[in-house]
């Protein structure tokens, strides 16, 4: 699980392979949902500039209370 800063800095590293088509995002990080926001935002922001789809993985780290 990244924070913000670490997927503004990955995510071009990962987004040049052609090959992808749908980047998971894992969720759940022990810095709260407040994290999880801030660094879906930058995969969200970013993906725009590439034709892939998002999908969120919370293995367990999200809750329904």
């Amino acid at each position: 699980i990244m924070s913000p800063e670490e997927a503004r800095e990955r995510l071009p590293l990962i987004l040049q392979n052609q090959g992808i088509r749908t980047l998971k995002v894992k969720m759940g990080s022990n810095a709260g949902i407040e994290a999880d926001k801030a660094m879906y935002q930058e995969v969200f922001d970013y993906h725009k500039k590439y034709p892939i789809s998002i999908r969120v993985y919370a293995n367990g780290g999200w809750s329904v209370d």
